[in-house]
């Protein structure tokens, strides 16, 4: 396990962008009932590294978790690999600069230690990544938490995904100020690390973020809904990858309400 001081790092926004995006205003819908838990997904995210010789275990937890779920419950995995490990051995291809400002910011407001593997359940509680019998408790307690609901849908247009995101907020009711988060992830990425803690294993990843970054501010206005345009990395395998929206306090980051779709190469996907 990897423990680094809170002062490595200065407090970002929620990942910079690697490339441009655009975003319209956002869509607070009204519904006839409020906002359901039951069936409304728990985000779970890891931050993990290659180089770190105790994340393998933690990798392998969340690839369940993700691929399962959990008693019924529907479970969005994110893996997100920092880039503190790089300068020790080894430098993880999937890592980058904006997951670990992305921890830095929930350890803040968590009050927690940043280090790998950390798993944090729906920007409310952090945990050893590897200990599946905390993540299921958690994930447990998360789902019982009323949330929004939340809808995705996902295009192709030329080289770019356009990502729309639709919330619902209780009818007569005034919705919470919210950021959205738009992120991608790609299932099945493997590695053979030749150097650090990990020589000579062959690593496999689950739900790997491939981009992350704030889309837009949510408040009480009605108005044409979030849309986000992302350029496509032709690195990408679009047939194991998804897209997720992230309903999040701006607050203390706490998860109001996610969605996610999955994404194929012709991208014809209704809101789901």
């Amino acid at each position: 396990m990897f423990r680094a001081s809170r002062f490595l790092w200065a407090v970002g926004a929620l990942g910079v962008a690697a490339v441009p995006i655009t975003a319209a205003t956002s869509l607070w819908a009204s519904r006839a009932s409020s906002p359901i838990s039951a069936s409304q997904p728990v985000v779970i995210e890891l931050f993990t590294s290659e180089g770190c010789s105790s994340c393998p275990p933690a990798d392998r937890v969340l690839a369940q978790l993700a691929e399962s779920g959990l008693d019924g419950i529907p479970i969005i995995a994110l893996s997100e690999h920092v880039d503190y490990w790089n300068r020790l051995g080894w430098k993880d291809p999937f890592s980058a600069a904006r997951f670990t400002d992305r921890q830095q910011q929930y350890a803040d407001v968590l009050r927690s230690d940043v280090y790998t593997p950390q798993m944090v359940v729906d920007g409310r509680r952090q945990l050893v990544g590897s200990d599946r019998a905390s993540a299921v408790d958690e994930i447990r307690k998360a789902a019982a938490a009323q949330k929004l609901e939340v809808k995705a849908a996902a295009t192709r247009q030329g080289a770019e995904l356009v990502v729309t995101a639709i919330v619902h907020a209780a009818a007569g009711g005034r919705a919470p100020k919210a950021d959205v988060v738009v992120a991608v992830t790609e299932d099945g990425l493997e590695s053979n690390i030749l150097r650090g803690e990990n020589r000579g294993l062959r690593l496999a990843h689950a739900a790997v973020t491939r981009y992350l970054s704030p889309a837009a501010r949510l408040d009480a206005r009605a108005t044409d809904g979030v849309t986000v345009r992302v350029k496509i990395d032709p690195a990408w395998r679009l047939e194991r990858s998804k897209a997720i929206v992230i309903v999040q306090s701006p607050i203390d980051l706490s998860v109001l309400g996610a969605a996610s779709v999955s994404l194929d190469p012709n991208l014809q996907t209704a809101l789901e």
